[in-house]
């Protein structure tokens, strides 16, 4: 779900958060606080079922600590003065990058293999010379979703100047 944030009529940044991934962590807490409550609501608590106790602590932490990082996933772009700013935890080790929005040419999607030969959609700005990847997924309609928002983003933060004839 990409929400677009704006200051006098003016695009200045979105906010994507991936709604399934989200809704799969809330279960997972739900799960993780379900479980040792129904537990002890069926079993009491008694000393001599300290493993299960053990295996339910240990549920809750990991199922709660998994649904939480679920949860709280981002991808952030905005332009700060005459900077982009793109940041996301959507992916291990989070993304934090700053360019000059005269750098910034372009967003591509292009297609890579990962490790298990599954195949690979990778969002890319092309900054000057260089063509940093931001995020990867396999899943394309994702990737085209975030690829759209920052082409509008840079249509908003940057003006097509071609169509803009002067007059002699």
């Amino acid at each position: 779900m990409i929400r677009w944030v704006s200051s006098q009529s003016r695009l200045v940044g979105f906010n994507y958060h991936p709604v399934w991934e989200i809704v799969f962590g809330l279960f997972l807490v739900m799960s993780a606080v379900a479980i040792p409550v129904l537990f002890f609501r069926f079993n009491g608590f008694q000393l001599k079922q300290y493993p299960e106790w053990l295996f339910c602590l240990g549920f809750f932490a990991f199922f709660s600590w998994m649904g939480r990082a679920l949860i709280f996933q981002a991808f952030l772009a905005r332009i700060e003065g005459d900077r982009v700013v793109i940041e996301h935890n959507l992916r291990d080790p989070p993304v934090s990058i700053s360019r000059a929005l005269g750098e910034w040419t372009n967003t591509l999607v292009s297609e890579s293999s990962g490790e298990k030969g599954e195949n690979l959609h990778l969002l890319v700005l092309v900054s000057g010379t260089e063509a940093l990847e931001l995020y990867r997924s396999v899943n394309p309609g994702e990737i085209a979703a975030l690829r759209d928002a920052m082409v509008d983003l840079r249509r908003s933060a940057i003006p097509d100047t071609s169509s803009i004839t002067k007059k002699g």
